[in-house]
């Protein structure tokens, strides 16, 4: 089990990455696109995460997932403060 979530810190931490700099790159003027295009590669990241890579590295599914989307649910709530500056 602590394998799975270590590996979904760290999956997560790089989207959370990746989505920040999608989100920076629309600017202040096109915020709600970037952040929007920020959910859609959150919401993609969960799909291939749960069909694609957990089955291929054999973790245990509900660990995985769970530590995922609470990782991204939590890092979301900052987001705001980091597209602003």
């Amino acid at each position: 089990m602590s394998r799975a979530i270590w590996t979904s810190v760290g999956v997560a931490v790089v989207v959370q990455v990746l989505t920040l700099i999608v989100g920076r790159s629309f600017g202040k003027e096109r915020l709600m696109i970037g952040w929007g295009m920020g959910a859609l590669i959150r919401l993609l990241a969960v799909l291939v995460y749960g069909f694609a890579i957990i089955p291929v590295l054999g973790l245990e599914l509900g660990p995985a997932l769970l530590s995922l989307v609470v990782i991204l649910f939590v890092t979301t709530l900052f987001e705001p403060f980091l597209l602003t500056k």
